[in-house]
This record gives C-alpha cells, structure tokens and sequence, in this order.
C-alpha cells in the first residue's frame, strides 16, 4: 500500500526596502518637535500600517516589549512628537523604532539613534524660545501654548488667569447688585 500526500505552504514575505527618518536628529527635551517618518515601504500583502515608538537601552533593539508606543499601528506614516531626554549614561541617546505590518501581520522593524538632551533651566531661555518658534508647527497652537507658557510664559499666563478671574468675580458682584436693586425696586413697587 503506497500513500501520497502534499502540503501547500504559504510563506508570507515582510515589508521591505523602506526607511525610517527623524528630523531633527537631535534635541531638547520636551520644546523639540520631531518628525518621524516612514518612507519607501514595500509589500504585496497591503495595505501597510506603521507604528513608532523609542527605547532607551540599545539591547531593546526589536524588542516590541521595552518600546514605549508614540503612534500605534495605523496608515499614517508620519508622527510628530515631543520626546523625552535620553539616559546620561547614553550621552543623552534615544532609539526611534518603527514598526511596518502587512495586512497578514508580518512585521519589518528598524531603528534609528537620536539625541534627547534635557531641557537645562539655567541656560539663555531665549535660545530655547526659539527653538519652539522653529519646530511647533504653526497649526498646533496648543502644542505652542503650553511649550512656551511652560518655559517662559507661566507667570505671565498665570497673572492673565487671575486677571480674568478677578475681573469676572467684579462683573458677577456688580450684576447681583443690580438685580437685587432691580427686585427690590419692583417689591417696592407691588407694594
């Protein structure tokens, strides 16, 4: 008795011939916006998703675990963040890693070093202010916002609160006033 069998395998083939960039490649913690981009990323299983994140030690290379998540799996291939300040005992060095998954869930993944320095409060903020000016995009005005009112622009942000505060409470004050004189004048009046 003779017996035949056969067996198909499918071999899924990862994404491919792609890149991972970062602009700028190095920075101040938390006032440089970076730009993470994937680009060039081929496969015949789409459609792709991306997902970025960074590490800080190098032996966390490919390693899904020790990556913390910036933007998770999705079409976008371009994320834009603030980055935390790399480790001192890394000169300050962070790992951008992308993550490219075809639609069977094969998954490339590539890394990139950056610098993360932190941000140092006793040196010339006007050199930091600037940077804000040049890396928060000018459509991410909250982004600007809280960047700048954060480094330099807190008290200033702060004072205009309790202004307004202030000026609210003397508008609420001289309105109960005046509808109290009001009721009373028509109390009167009824009477």
């Amino acid at each position: 008795l003779k017996a035949y069998g056969s067996i198909t395998i499918d071999l899924n083939i990862l994404p491919m011939g792609g890149r991972l960039s970062v602009d700028p490649t190095s920075g101040i913690s938390p006032i440089t916006w970076h730009k993470l981009k994937a680009s060039g990323w081929r496969d015949t299983q789409l459609p792709l998703k991306y997902k970025f994140g960074y590490y800080l030690n190098p032996l966390g290379l490919f390693d899904n675990a020790n990556t913390t998540t910036l933007c998770d799996f999705g079409f976008a291939s371009l994320c834009k963040r603030f980055l935390p300040p790399g480790s001192v005992s890394s000169d300050f060095r962070l790992y951008i890693q992308l993550f490219v998954r075809d639609n069977n869930g094969g998954i490339t993944n590539v890394s990139v070093p950056i610098v993360s320095k932190p941000f140092n409060f006793s040196s010339n903020l006007s050199v930091y202010t600037e940077q804000i000016v040049k890396n928060v995009p000018s459509d991410d005005l909250l982004g600007q916002m809280m960047t700048v009112g954060m480094i330099e622009n807190f008290n200033l942000l702060s004072n205009e609160t309790v202004s307004v505060q202030e000026s609210l409470v003397v508008n609420v004050i001289a309105w109960s006033k005046a509808l109290r004189h009001d009721s009373a004048f028509h109390s009167t009046f009824a009477t």
